[in-house]
């Protein structure tokens, strides 16, 4: 796999650790930001948004294989045209927001 997860998030962003820490990933690709984070801490959870279903298809099966589905909830979305936060399907205040490779916006 050419892809591989990040694991060096939690040593440089150690607020990564916090208790029921709420992350939103937009441009998340097949998830290697947000698995790691969801694996080292037990109590986080968020959504993951993309403009490829193939990529946000990865991380739903993921999620699913690593039982993580009640913590991660995957999307599909163009954050340049489409109102993606209806996809958030609760109300919530994000302590972190991730936009690693987005270059649309």
């Amino acid at each position: 796999n050419f892809f591989k997860d990040r694991h060096w998030t939690e040593r440089e962003f150690p607020e990564l650790t916090s208790e029921n820490l709420k992350i939103i990933e937009l441009g998340c690709g097949v998830g290697n930001f947000i698995f790691p984070i969801l694996q080292a801490n037990g109590s986080a959870s968020g959504y993951s948004c993309d403009f490829s279903q193939r990529a946000v298809d990865f991380v739903k099966e993921r999620s699913k294989k690593d039982g993580l589905e009640e913590r991660l909830s995957a999307f599909t979305a163009d954050l340049t045209v489409d109102d993606w936060i209806q996809n958030v399907t609760e109300k919530v205040s994000f302590n972190f927001a991730v936009f690693l490779f987005i270059s649309a916006i």
